[in-house]
């Protein structure tokens, strides 16, 4: 929020792809959830979940920068490519609570996290989320 506008888009997409890299998390986690034996993958690490709350205040800021060149092709990339992720961290939250009465508390905050930002994108960004609607709306 203290950046100013000139540098936060200059250097927005930057911050982005760093804290998609912490948000999307090595892909051994879905391998090491099958051997387990659940259907899903451990829950996201608290700097992820932190990762995904400063990737929801820089889609909301981008959106209110749409009229500068650049900011609306890289803020949907954005969203198109944690879409899946903060989709996934809703749905084990739900299964999480529906298989054992109650959800672990990282995946309570995964998906708060994770509907924050689908909120700021469909505020800001909401032609981002159409090749994806289906599963953002279950």
């Amino acid at each position: 929020r203290d950046v100013v506008p000139a540098r936060f888009v200059a250097s927005f997409a930057r911050w982005a792809d760093a804290l998609l890299g912490r948000v999307l998390g090595p892909k051994a986690s879905a391998a090491s959830a099958a051997s387990s034996g659940s259907s899903l993958a451990p829950p996201p690490t608290a700097a992820a979940i932190a990762a995904l709350d400063a990737l929801a205040t820089i889609v909301t800021r981008a959106g209110a920068m749409m009229d500068v060149p650049g900011v609306r092709k890289e803020a949907a990339a954005i969203v198109q490519r944690a879409q899946p992720t903060t989709t996934r961290w809703i749905l084990d939250a739900s299964a999480d609570a529906a298989e054992h009465h109650d959800a672990d508390a990282r995946r309570v905050a995964a998906a708060t996290a994770a509907i924050a930002f689908v909120g700021a994108a469909l505020l800001g960004h909401p032609a981002s989320l159409r090749p994806r609607a289906d599963a953002v709306e279950r």
